[in-house]
């Protein structure tokens, strides 16, 4: 049995060879093996909630008539920000890819602004971590980058075109995705104003996409800044590694 643990430091009385590790080892005495074989439950080891974003429904939905080769307008959400549609007729998969880019005219205004919206964003995506393993093994998975011109917002496999100022996202769906659109870009339109300009996307098995793409939202609008997650990402940002190479 090995065991690791920053607890042991300064309790080792051996050395590695090669790689200088301290280490120490000790016996199993038969009273430890007696105590193991009579262990009671360990309240701390859980089986995994449910999986949210698991999917449940694969139906493909037919497409409505006679399908455009192109991107085709089918709602204005605001005098900013239009929806287009292509469906997909090719893949024939439970699948979307929805695209949004939200610009700003200070996502890139100075260098200030521009490492400031990039610090944001790594500590946007730091956070998400807890909702993104589950996502990934359920077949859906997003994306977060940084424009010139502000936010960019994707969630795939099919296609929504979606215009916001000089940008414009593609989106494709086959369920309906477009009720979470319009409270999406209600909520992010709101950070075009502030110099935290990410970009979005996600892609994948769209039945759940929803679930993902309300939780993204609602961090992004309500997100506190971790002080010791930040301290470590400046870090990363102040000392990349080309830096290091020089």
């Amino acid at each position: 049995i090995t065991i690791v643990s920053k607890a042991f430091e300064g309790k080792t009385d051996k050395t590695e060879e090669w790689y200088g590790t301290e280490y120490s080892m000790e016996r199993i005495d038969q009273q430890q093996i007696k105590d193991w074989k009579n262990v009671s439950l360990n309240a701390a080891l859980t089986i995994p909630k449910k999986n949210e974003f698991i999917p449940t429904d694969l139906d493909i939905r037919p497409a409505p008539g006679e399908t455009s080769q192109f991107p085709v307008l089918i709602k204005v959400v605001s005098p900013v920000t239009n929806d287009l549609f292509k469906q997909d007729v090719t893949f024939l998969l439970p699948k979307a890819c929805m695209l949004f880019e939200i610009t700003s005219p200070l996502a890139y205004i100075d260098p200030c602004h521009c490492n400031m919206a990039y610090i944001f964003l790594q500590l946007l995506k730091d956070s998400l971590n807890e909702y993104a393993y589950d996502a990934e093994i359920a077949g859906v998975t997003y994306n977060l980058d940084n424009t010139m011109y502000g936010i960019f917002v994707s969630h795939a496999n099919g296609h929504i075109w979606i215009k916001s100022r000089d940008g414009i996202f593609v989106c494709h769906a086959k369920h309906n995705v477009f009720k979470i659109l319009g409270i999406m870009i209600h909520h992010v339109l709101n950070l075009c104003n502030t110099r935290e300009t990410p970009c979005m996307s996600i892609r994948g098995y769209n039945h759940k996409q929803g679930i993902l793409m309300e939780k993204i939202l609602k961090r992004m609008t309500k997100f506190k800044v971790d002080p010791n997650r930040f301290r470590l990402i400046k870090e990363r940002v102040s000392k990349p590694p080309i830096l290091k190479e020089l």
